[in-house]
């Protein structure tokens, strides 16, 4: 069982096209992992991060899943990550169990981000979460778990409930500091997404070194910018998706050495 609305939105022929935005999304990483820049460089060993908020954080775990385990997306290098915040679940017991063959094979990790008192992302009977939580607080260190699902009654306050589901309190929590100027949950984000599998989910995987504060700083900026992202690709075809992803490679550089600056900081803190 799945969420009806997301895996109808990727598996479902679209209206334009007679197949799926799971094949042409495969279309589209198969000619970008196949490109190279004027420099000669390609991308074909680049690890795949796909992200999103809300809505877009369910899409985004199940088109990881999908790709995770789909013939056609051999040619990306695995693991594929997600990096999901304020996602509703999506899968029952059976794609939760299927979830975690692919997470033990190295095909897939999921960071799952929610807040405090979010509604968006609780429990519903039948269902699943998936992957490792981190679950902010308002002043207090996260709570970082192995699925971790949390109840509505849990999380409902009505008054505050709608503003906890913003991407803004979401990054301020996550990043928020004590009162010495240090980050709450820098021991957490200077870990890499390999060892917070191992910690939490007791699942080992070679170390590829980027820590997961850095991962999570640049999907914040992605996820801020899919809106207009959006309304940019739905229409225009395959070669301005190209253009528009190959384009993103060459400014992500800067982004990523930003983000890294921004965790390396707290290492001295």
């Amino acid at each position: 069982m799945f969420n009806l609305h997301c895996i109808g939105y990727l598996l479902d022929d679209t209206k334009a096209e007679n197949y799926s935005k799971v094949y042409q999304i495969i279309d589209v990483l198969e000619q970008l992992y196949a490109c190279k820049d004027e420099a000669g460089r390609d991308y074909s060993d680049y690890e795949l991060y796909i992200t999103g908020h809300s809505l877009g954080g369910a899409l985004t775990q199940l088109l990881a899943f999908v790709l995770a385990g789909s013939e056609e997306a051999s040619f990306i290098p695995k693991p594929i990550n997600a990096i999901s915040f304020a996602s509703p679940i999506v899968g029952d017991k059976n794609y939760l169990e299927e979830f975690q063959k692919l997470e033990k094979d190295n095909k897939l990790r999921h960071i799952r981000v929610s807040n405090n008192n979010d509604v968006v992302p609780y429990q519903v009977p039948g269902f699943r979460q998936t992957g490792v939580n981190f679950h902010v607080k308002e002043g207090k260190k996260m709570e970082v778990k192995y699925l971790n699902p949390k109840s509505l009654l849990s999380q409902c306050r009505f008054k505050s409930s709608i503003p906890k589901h913003g991407l803004g309190s979401y990054f301020s929590r996550l990043y928020a500091k004590d009162k010495h100027g240090n980050l709450l949950n820098g021991d957490v984000l200077r870990k890499t997404i390999e060892q917070l599998y191992e910690d939490y989910a007791g699942v080992a995987y070679p170390n590829r070194g980027n820590t997961v504060g850095s991962i999570i700083f640049f999907s914040c900026v992605l996820s801020v910018g899919c809106t207009l992202l959006h309304m940019v690709l739905v229409s225009p075809g395959l070669l301005f998706w190209r253009g528009v992803l190959t384009l993103g490679l060459k400014v992500s550089d800067y982004l990523w050495s930003f983000a890294r600056k921004i965790t390396k900081k707290t290492k001295h803190e």
